[in-house]
């Protein structure tokens, strides 16, 4: 992929999330089961909210895992699940801070004003795969993200509503199609292709980020990865 847009961004994040399909929604099941469980246990939807930590905590996992993956689909190998799952663990304590902070700075945000909300959100898009990546700490990872995303805000931005918008999609979709039961499945189904795709998204945007400010060839950015064998 050459250059950064918005197309060259989705096009290229559908295709690596397509040819993976099957591995990358195992990986998401995987992770994403504890609170899948819970999730059908619970029959008070005011209790659902209690869940939200866990549900921060496993997309953040299933985000780290998934950057592996996409970097090394777009090297030309194939990861395994175990290396995948692996990795993401590894530099789950730097990962989980990256996330915290900026789920909470820009919620703050959000709350003042919606604009500068937007703005933190995506000055620290690609945050994730940076500490994943670069292996750096939580507040150097938040600089190195705005560093990466200075001056793309606006495709960032598309991207962002692109991805945000399918969720609203497919829960109208699930609602006219499905009942009961049903429903539950379903949504449960869509809810983890669609956080799949969206951490591959994201992983697919930060190696083009780095190639268009940095030059940095995928082999380089891959050759982070070397501790892990898939």
């Amino acid at each position: 992929m050459q250059g950064f847009g918005v197309w060259g961004v989705l096009s290229t994040s559908f295709r690596v999330w397509r040819r993976n399909l099957l591995p990358f929604t195992l990986i998401a099941f995987v992770i994403y089961a504890p609170d899948i469980a819970l999730r059908s246990a619970i029959t008070d939807p005011d209790y659902l909210l209690a869940l939200a930590p866990l549900e921060l905590l496993l997309h953040t996992i299933l985000s780290a895992s998934l950057t592996y993956g996409v970097v090394m689909e777009l090297h030309g190998t194939r990861p395994s699940l175990r290396a995948c799952i692996l990795t993401g663990l590894a530099q789950l304590v730097p990962v989980i801070g990256v996330v915290v902070l900026s789920t909470l700075a820009i919620g703050a945000a959000l709350l003042l004003l919606l604009v500068p909300g937007i703005i933190l959100l995506l000055r620290w898009y690609v945050a994730v795969p940076v500490a994943i990546i670069e292996r750096l700490g939580v507040t150097d990872s938040l600089q190195r993200s705005r560093e990466l995303t200075h001056g793309y805000k606006w495709p960032l931005f598309v991207i962002l509503v692109v991805t945000c918008l399918a969720p609203f999609g497919v829960s109208y979709l699930n609602q006219e199609t499905f009942a009961g039961i049903g429903l539950t499945i379903a949504t449960e189904l869509f809810g983890v292709l669609l956080g799949s795709l969206m951490g591959v998204v994201t992983a697919v945007a930060y190696t083009a980020l780095r190639q268009v400010k940095d030059g940095t060839r995928l082999p380089e950015i891959a050759s982070a990865f070397a501790r892990f064998k898939s």
